[in-house]
Formats: C-alpha cells, sequence, structure tokens
C-alpha cells in the first residue's frame, strides 16, 4: 500500500515545463520604484453581521477579499548556477523553481519560507501588477525556521496584516493565495482543520525540517504555494502556507501552515537587526492535554517533556512534567507562546522561569546557550510525526508502493564541546554522536545505542551530519553498509565497524 508522505511545496522545476514563461523588465537607476496598483479593502466584510448576510453577498465579500489579499501577494522564482560538488569534483545542473510570499511592509520586505529561496543565485519577484524585479535574499540560518525575507527595491506596496495566531480556532474560513505550478493569482478557500500539529518535512533537497504549533487546513495547496500567506476572513495572515501531506505529491486536502505569532517574532527581529539568533533552554515542550491540567493543577502552559542533560533548563533544576507558565513578565499558555517568547531571546539571555510542578508555583533562574543541529535520520513512530507519516523525506515507490529510501533510525549531534561533556567524550573522538536510536531501527538491530560515535561510513570519513545524510542519500533496500563507530566505557574508548542491511 502507497504510505502517505509530508513534502514541503516549493514546487522546484528543472528546465521547462510547467512554469509559464515570464519575460523579465528591466528597470535602470538605483531609485526605488513606486507601485501604482489599486489596492482593494473589503469593508463590507468588516462590517457585515452573519444574520444579515445572504448568499450573493457571501460570494461578493469572497471576491472583494480574494482581491485585496492577491494585491499583496507576489511570485518567487529562483534560479541556481552550475555548481561544482567539493567532495566528487562533479558539477551540478542548474536549478530552477517557484513559490509564493506576501508583502509584509510597503517599502519591500517580503515574507516567504527559506526553502523557497535556500541556495538560490538569482530571485526573481513578480508582483501582483505583473512587474518583475530582483530581490535580495535575507535567511534566518536557523534549521528550525522556515522562514526567510526577499527585499525589492519598490515603495508603496500593498501589504497584507499579520493576526493573532493564538486566536485561531479549527473550524473558522481560511484562504490560501499563491502561484501552485506557476499559476500567479490563485486562490483556494477552505477551513482551519486543526491547530498545533508538529512533526517534520523535507523538500528533498537535504534533511527534514521541524516544525512546531503548525496549522492544519483542507484549503488547496499544492507545489508553488509555499510562502504564500493563510488568511482570515478579515484579511489578516495567520500564517505561510509550507507543506502538505499527500500520496500523489499535490494537494489530498491536508495542508500546513507556520502560524503568525512565530512569523512575526522572527520577521520583526531580522528587519530591525539583520539577523536572527535565539536562546536555547534544552527542552522540548508540548501543550497539555485536558487531563494533565487536572492532574498538574494548572489552567494553562508548556509542560516539558524533554528535558536535555547539561542544558540550562537541565542545570536550572527543570524537570519532566513541569508546566511553565512565566518566561520573565511574558504569560505562557501554550507551546507556541513559549516558543515565540523564546525566539526574542538571545543566546546568553539571563531569564526568570516561573513554573508549576506538583500543584506548586515556583521560579528559577537560567542562562540561554545557542541552538544545536539535529538531524533525524528516522523515527518509527507515528505519534513522533502528528503530521501523519513516518519518513516525510521520503516519496513513495509508486512501483512497488513501497517507502523509496531505507533509514538508520539515528538522531545525531555534532561531536562539539557540549556533547564531548554530555557523553565523556575524549579530544581523540571525532565524529557524530548518536544521541538517541529507535527501537527495532536497522541502527538498533545493529548494536549501536546512545552515546556512540559513528567515525566512518563504507570507509569514508565522517566529520559532522551532512556526511550521513550524503551517505544515507544513495542506500536502497537490500543494500548493506560498514559503519564505523567509537564507543566510551569506563574511560577507555573502543573502536569496532559493524555491517548493516537495510529490511524493509
Amino acid at each position: 500500500m502507497i504510505r502517505p508522505y509530508v513534502i514541503l511545496v516549493i514546487g522546484a522545476v528543472i528546465g521547462a515545463g510547467i512554469i509559464t514563461a515570464v519575460k523579465l523588465m528591466a528597470d535602470a537607476g538605483d531609485k526605488p520604484m513606486q507601485y501604482q496598483q489599486t489596492q482593494y479593502r473589503p469593508a463590507s466584510l468588516f462590517e457585515s453581521s452573519v444574520g444579515d448576510v445572504d448568499i450573493q453577498s457571501i460570494d461578493s465579500l469572497f471576491t472583494e477579499l480574494s482581491m485585496f489579499i492577491s494585491d499583496a501577494v507576489v511570485h518567487i522564482s529562483v534560479q541556481t548556477g552550475v555548481r561544482q560538488n567539493p567532495d566528487t569534483g562533479e558539477f551540478l545542473r542548474p536549478r530552477s523553481g517557484d513559490g509564493s510570499g506576501f508583502v509584509y511592509t510597503s517599502d519591500g520586505w517580503i515574507v516567504t519560507n527559506d526553502h523557497v529561496v535556500e541556495g538560490a543565485d538569482t530571485v526573481q519577484v513578480v508582483l501582483a501588477n505583473g512587474r518583475v524585479v530582483e530581490g535580495v535574499v535575507y535567511r534566518a540560518n536557523d534549521p528550525q525556521l522556515d522562514i526567510a525575507l526577499v527585499k525589492v527595491n519598490v515603495e508603496g506596496l500593498p501589504t497584507l496584516e499579520l493576526a493573532d495566531s493564538n486566536g485561531v480556532r479549527p473550524g473558522q474560513f481560511a484562504i490560501a493565495v499563491g502561484v501552485p505550478f506557476g499559476l500567479e493569482n490563485s486562490v483556494t478557500i477552505g477551513h482551519v482543520s486543526a491547530i498545533g500539529r508538529s512533526g517534520e518535512a523535507s523538500d528533498g533537497r537535504g534533511p527534514p525540517r521541524p516544525y512546531s504549533g503548525m496549522i492544519q487546513t483542507d484549503a488547496s495547496i499544492n507545489p508553488g504555494n509555499s510562502g504564500g500567506p493563510l488568511v482570515d476572513i478579515n484579511g489578516r495572515v495567520i500564517g505561510i502556507n509550507t507543506s502538505i501531506f499527500s500520496t500523489s505529491g499535490v494537494s489530498s486536502g491536508i495542508g500546513f501552515a507556520i502560524p503568525s505569532n512565530i512569523i512575526r517574532a522572527v520577521v520583526d527581529e531580522m528587519i530591525e537587526t539583520g539577523k536572527f539568533d535565539r536562546g536555547l533552554m534544552g527542552i522540548v515542550p508540548e501543550d497539555m492535554k485536558p487531563f494533565e491540567q487536572a492532574e498538574f493543577k494548572v489552567a494553562a502552559g508548556a509542560v516539558i517533556r524533554i528535558v536535555e542533560p547539561n542544558d540550562p533548563a537541565d542545570n536550572a533544576g527543570l524537570r519532566v512534567n513541569d508546566v511553565i507558565i512565566l518566561i520573565d513578565s511574558v504569560k505562557i499558555t501554550n507551546e507556541l507562546d513559549l516558543r515565540v517568547a523564546l525566539y526574542a531571546k538571545s543566546p546568553d539571555d539571563k531569564i526568570n522561569v516561573t513554573y508549576v510542578r506538583k500543584g506548586k508555583e515556583r521560579t528559577t533562574d537560567l542562562q540561554l546557550t545557542s541552538p544545536r543541529i539535529v538531524v533525524a535520520q528516522q523515527r518509527e513512530s507515528d505519534f513522533s510525526y502528528p503530521f501523519g507519516n513516518r519518513q516525510p523525506n521520503t516519496r513513495p515507490d509508486r512501483d512497488r508502493g513501497q517507502m523509496a529510501r531505507p533509514t538508520l533510525g539515528v538522531s545525531l549531534y555534532p561531536v562539539d564541546d557540549a556533547t564531548r561533556a554530555q557523553y565523556d567524550l575524549p579530544n581523540t573522538v571525532r565524529g557524530v554522536v548518536v544521541v538517541s536510536v529507535t527501537p527495532g531501527s536497522t541502527a538498533d538491530n545493529a548494536g549501536l545505542r546512545e552515546g556512540d560515535v559513528i567515525f566512518s561510513i563504507d570507509g569514508k570519513p565522517v566529520r559532522d551530519t551532512e556526511d550521513v545524510v550524503e551517505a544515507m542519500s544513495s542506500a536502497d533496500w537490500g543494500d548493506r553498509m560498514e559503519i564505523g563507530y567509537e564507543r566510551v566505557e569506563d574511560g577507555e574508548v573502543e573502536r569496532d565497524t559493524v555491517r548493516v542491511r537495510f529490511r524493509r
């Protein structure tokens, strides 16, 4: 049976094909251009009550709203030149692709997904009036934040306002606008299906990205919609359309958007300072389930599911099942509140945390640190992927009805000062450290365990997580692989190799 999967919906296209050709218009000089297009404002939409609206009025309101949104939505076309693989010397073909975005400020700051513009050599932005302008990319450079900005030298642009995504509820109308398959100004209307979804997804060009607090919608989203807005009935952006859950690679009525509160926290800092950084507590938070609110004797907050050893939260005495209710003076009602509060902090910032443990309120101070990158090769439980899939970074093999690529079943960190301290690794150890092993996975069956350091795969040295990703990219079912690893026991380093075979 073909298994569903989660993909990012940039809609990258190689060569000619489904993208409609766009003739580029050259604009000489450095003077910013003035945008002249008329803005629509669906005033009647904001003034009407449910009891006063008939079917014709509803139709008119959605038409006005669609025009209003579309005026601020752009088509982002990216292109990479010929590149050379630094390891193999192989020359890689140019790549082109399409995505969407929306105008955030009238002086030309445009919000989109990071995976839309990642690796692009040139970016052209097609405005709603058909004008094509060059764009400059500003990336958050954070693997857990699929958000980027594109700046164009145009003034007077119509904009979209961000909503408070904490107010989004399942069942409300949701409108997506973007350029699916290169088709500009495409509008789809649906509802918010759920909130608070978390999981991982990839566009196939690298390891999967983690996502938290996503808004689920049945408004149709397809390749090319990435970076475009998901908008509420009041014309405000509730999220960025980012990924879909599908068996075919096109819309199956389940799409996901990054909530607007995360967008605001990230892009405002990027526009103001030119960069984005955030502090790490070293926990995995979640929303509380209703029974936990009664059990923990707290009405709202973010419950801690995991505390990373030797990270700031652990050192400050925070424990699993503690419920965080305040960061400094910022009220925390759910997981998303906590993440947004930490996005506003920088590494090395000191914060005061108020939390509830066994019904009693406590406080502690801690100093944040810098985030570390995790490469998740595999997790077996569907509950690890509330998007609904075990391996969202792979496409189904349509000939055999199976997942196309095998995985090891490990999560990895680079060997650095923090992991050396956490796992008592001597300075002689080099490679990537295994921080978790999925029960029943290929790695588990081979005897690998947490704390092992992988230093080679099939005789090739492993220096960082990208070396593991590259080695796994060519693996297929039935293949065998030799993994060299080191294990520290009682202060002694034992070096060994193990041969694994990828079985379905």
